[in-house]
């Protein structure tokens, strides 16, 4: 049995290679939810602003304008045909609660599934990969076998090895051949919208980037050249400012923003105190390779830091033949 009490990441490694996932690159910081001043709106990002201009049937047109630059299907055939669902997923019987999903749409044989994450803690993709997961489980038990279902990450954080806006998984081996196309994640990165538009301006936009950059920017002024520009945004931003102005809007977006701040001051303490454990332990593991490099038997390392001789030979990646 492996131990796991130090609650350190087991990596696995296939054919002698470690596999490298998401959780391994550095994040970058959060866009963080702020306030409105004069002439702003939320970012997409926000759970209030997220429900008001996705979650509603007669404003499908967005995520159908997402969905149409992903994929093959035109805009005007998402429109009449695309329906929100419920967004309720099935449940187990090991499930303790029903968990609901912040969007699922579907357009015959396809499932969309959106999905906005503000937490960068690696475990929000396990929990997204069980949605996911949940969907297909349910389409191909039922009357309609085989059904392809997209999951549509709006992620409100980063990675400084990538500068990718739109990242696209599947089941894939080593050659890039899919195990199968029925199963497909796109991650949205936001905050590399935001770069991308400072840095070589909102010129070297793609057609969903700059929709994207609509929607994540909070400042109206920022996007007056694109409400000028493209239509969808137009539309877009015409109907959150109407949305922010509404009273009842107001009061569900700082009841949001406050949990969200007591939410960031709860995660400093704890990511702080996560780190001096990290510290710990990464000074623990240079005491052991510096008394093994002086030759320190490994039963007199064991009981110095208080480790089991296993768990000494897997820091030192020592095998037994």
């Amino acid at each position: 049995m492996l131990e796991t009490k130090e609650k350190e990441k087991f990596k696995l490694k296939l054919m002698g290679e470690e596999v490298k996932e998401l959780s391994d690159l550095t994040y970058n910081d959060l866009y963080r939810q702020k306030t409105l001043e004069y002439k702003d709106k939320p970012s997409i990002v926000s759970d209030t602003m997220f429900k008001t201009m996705f979650q509603r049937e007669e404003r499908i047109k967005y995520s159908a304008y997402i969905v149409s630059k992903l994929t093959n299907l035109s805009y005007e055939d998402l429109l009449k045909n695309m329906k929100l669902t419920t967004n309720e997923l099935p449940k187990r019987k090991e499930d303790t609660k029903g968990q609901r999903g912040d969007f699922v749409a579907k357009i015959d044989d396809l499932y969309i599934n959106i999905e906005v994450n503000n937490n960068k803690n690696p475990e929000i993709y396990e929990r997204n990969l069980g949605y996911l997961f949940k969907l297909y489980d349910q389409n191909i038990r039922g009357e309609e076998k085989y059904n392809m279902v997209m999951q549509i990450n709006f992620n409100n954080f980063a990675y400084k090895e990538s500068k990718n806006i739109v990242d696209i998984f599947y089941l894939k081996n080593q050659d890039g051949i899919a195990f199968s196309k029925k199963i497909v994640v796109v991650n949205l990165v936001l905050p590399n919208v935001l770069e991308k538009c400072y840095t070589l301006g909102i010129e070297s936009l793609t057609e969903l980037e700059k929709f994207l950059y609509g929607i994540h920017e909070k400042d109206i002024e920022k996007l007056k050249r694109l409400v000028e520009e493209v239509e969808i945004v137009r539309e877009y931003v015409s109907e959150a400012i109407e949305v922010v102005e509404d009273p009842v809007f107001g009061e569900a977006y700082d009841h949001e923003l406050a949990n969200m701040e007591q939410s960031y001051e709860d995660g400093f303490e704890d990511g702080t105190k996560r780190g001096l454990e990290q510290g710990k332990r990464e000074k623990t593991i240079e005491m052991i390779k510096a008394m093994y490099a002086k030759k320190i038997s490994l039963e007199d390392i064991s009981s110095i830091v208080r480790l089991s001789i296993p768990k000494v030979k897997e820091i030192l990646d020592i095998t037994d033949n």
